[in-house]
Order: C-alpha cells, then sequence, then structure tokens
C-alpha cells in the first residue's frame, strides 16, 4: 500500500504503484568529440535533451484526475510540492537523540 499523492487517497492491496513525471527540466549531454584538425579529443556538449525534476507516486485514478487538470491546475499542484519539499531539515538536531 501507498499513498497517491494526487488524490491523497491510500491504494488498495496489490495495486501498482505508478511513477509520474510532473516537471522536467532541461539538460545538457556533454562528451568527447574527436577533432580532426587537430587530432585530438575535445570536451564537448553532445545533446540537449529533459530529465524528470519531479515525480510523484500515483495510482489509475490519479493519474486520471492528472490528465483531466487544466494547465494552471498542474502548475499550482506542481508548485504546492516544491514548497513541501524545501522544508529545510535540522540534520545535527535529528542525529544528536
Amino acid at each position: 500500500m501507498f499513498k497517491d499523492q494526487i488524490t491523497g487517497k491510500f491504494s488498495e492491496k496489490g495495486e501498482k504503484c505508478h511513477r509520474l513525471t510532473v516537471a522536467k527540466r532541461s539538460k545538457d549531454y556533454y562528451g568527447y568529440r574527436l577533432d580532426e584538425e587537430q587530432d585530438d579529443y575535445l570536451w564537448q556538449k553532445i545533446g540537449s535533451g529533459e530529465e524528470p525534476r519531479l515525480e510523484v507516486n500515483t495510482t489509475e485514478d490519479g493519474i486520471k484526475v492528472w490528465e483531466s487538470w487544466s494547465p494552471e491546475q498542474k502548475q499550482s499542484f506542481v508548485q504546492s510540492l516544491e514548497k513541501a519539499s524545501s522544508v529545510k531539515v535540522d540534520t545535527k538536531r535529528r542525529m544528536a537523540r
């Protein structure tokens, strides 16, 4: 069992957990390329793409709810998740126990 982060309900026993990407960020990929003129390898940008920035656990019902939301509702949900995850934890105090 797990808690669906979109609907807030607990899943049924044995129900499959889906990881839904709700936010992405752009990413540049670098690598070595052979420079024909200098006959040497150079560190260069070889591509760009996107990678997941924020994922949530959800059920089939949660995916349906997510797809029914407007872009503004989705953005508001992502912002609320980011606020909740930006809370700092006092590790010194936690380790002292």
